[in-house]
């Protein structure tokens, strides 16, 4: 087995032969770190895939694969349509969100539509994976459990039966022996990224990857695991208490920056199909300083409540705290209202808020925002059933 000496940036993956304080492509200092290879994994790699062949593609007869459902409408819907056979997704989250329940969830789904489904826990036994799927409901006869950290194991598994998915919870607890490092680290899940991602392309199996996050709220790892699977997901809790959130922040066959609305019960997760129920209060829009808007996510709109408080302040510089806006755009709104519209907000304390822990960058809320800051400013309600909507210029003009 030969090994050799690479420094390699933990960022954006870059290799180089010796150490350096400054990563020369993404920029970032002290990012680069001492990794020691070897070459028997990248000839594991190697030896998964057959050759690819030269095709013609006007004639090639390629057709675009079908699908799978997950028996969630919401996750259908930010994947695109729904899973696509041979991808690698990839899923992130806080501890405790809901990561495992979701995908037990849908691998159940899957596995009662016939599709042959085995589930990798590097983090749990058999009798607690059982409990929660007792709790969910989420057992059936096509769903098969390994707990393993050796991903060996679950090649040699695939390479004996036919599955059509697979669940590994989570890339930073699995390792390869082959490689003298420790699981989590940078060699470690890059190694074994690449191995699921040619055995999900050989073999035409979809592939879940549960992904740790950084306190920062990235996924754990090297920034390149996220370039080298096929799907992003990050699994969010913005909304209080039993509301939670997908987000796609990459996807080779969808659309980007969909979401997904999910509730969490003592049953499982169950879809939200009309997400303006969580974002709009019951007295959204009548109360000083409550404006109602629209929002879109994706291709994706829906109603939602802005909320303005305007106080005079006490301290030497008026407070600005912003949740769910840009601060930068919304501080450009402030100064609008007091230069064209006469607001002495200098003198104010000035709190805005998306209700339901949404995170908006959408330019057509700047009349909302405005409006709200108004409608606290001089204690008036907006007329009711109004939706705001529209884009301020420099000049207080309200653009097209």
């Amino acid at each position: 087995m030969k090994e050799k000496q690479i420094f390699v940036c933990t960022e954006c993956g870059t290799e180089y032969y010796k150490w350096q304080g400054k990563c020369d492509i993404c920029g970032n200092w002290n990012t680069i770190v001492e990794r020691i290879i070897t070459t028997s994994s990248k000839n594991k790699v190697s030896s998964l895939r057959s050759p690819g062949k030269l095709l013609k593609l006007v004639s090639s007869g390629i057709k675009p694969p079908e699908r799978i459902n997950t028996g969630f409408s919401e996750l259908d819907r930010v994947l695109g349509g729904g899973v696509v056979p041979g991808s690698t997704i990839l899923i992130g989250g806080p501890p405790g969100i809901g990561k495992s329940t979701l995908l037990m969830q849908v691998v159940s789904s899957m596995a009662s539509n016939g599709q042959r489904v085995i589930y990798l826990s590097g983090e749990e036994s058999p009798e607690q994976i059982m409990l929660r799927a007792a709790r969910i409901g989420a057992i059936s006869d096509n769903l098969f459990i390994l707990t393993e950290t050796d991903i060996t194991q679950l090649i040699s598994e695939i390479e004996q039966e036919e599955y059509s998915v697979v669940v590994i919870d989570s890339v930073q607890s699995v390792y390869l022996p082959e490689l003298e490092t420790a699981a989590g680290s940078y060699s470690q899940i890059k190694e074994i990224t690449r191995v699921i991602s040619e055995l999900a392309k050989s073999k035409n199996i979809s592939v879940f990857l549960v992904g740790h996050i950084t306190k920062e709220g990235a996924i754990a790892g090297p920034k390149f695991l996220e370039h080298m699977v096929d799907v992003v997901l990050y699994f969010e809790e913005e909304t209080d208490g039993e509301y939670r959130l997908i987000r796609v922040f990459k996807n080779r066959y969808g659309v980007v920056g969909e979401i997904g609305v999910f509730r969490m019960t003592d049953a499982g997760i169950k879809d939200v199909h009309n997400p303006s129920e969580v974002f709009l209060t019951p007295g959204a829009g009548k109360s000083p300083g409550s404006v109602v808007s629209v929002g879109l996510e994706g291709l994706r709109p829906f109603l939602i409540e802005i909320q303005a408080l305007v106080s005079p302040t006490t301290y030497s510089y008026p407070q600005r705290v912003i949740r769910g806006l840009e601060l930068k755009r919304t501080l450009l709104i402030l100064a609008i209202l007091e230069k064209r519209c006469g607001l002495p907000l200098s003198r104010y304390d000035c709190f805005v808020n998306v209700v339901g822990g949404l995170k908006l960058d959408e330019p057509a809320i700047d009349l909302a925002v405005a409006i709200a800051i108004v409608s606290s400013f001089r204690e008036l309600v907006v007329v009711d059933n109004t939706i705001i909507l529209g884009e301020l210029s420099l000049t207080g003009e309200i653009k097209s």
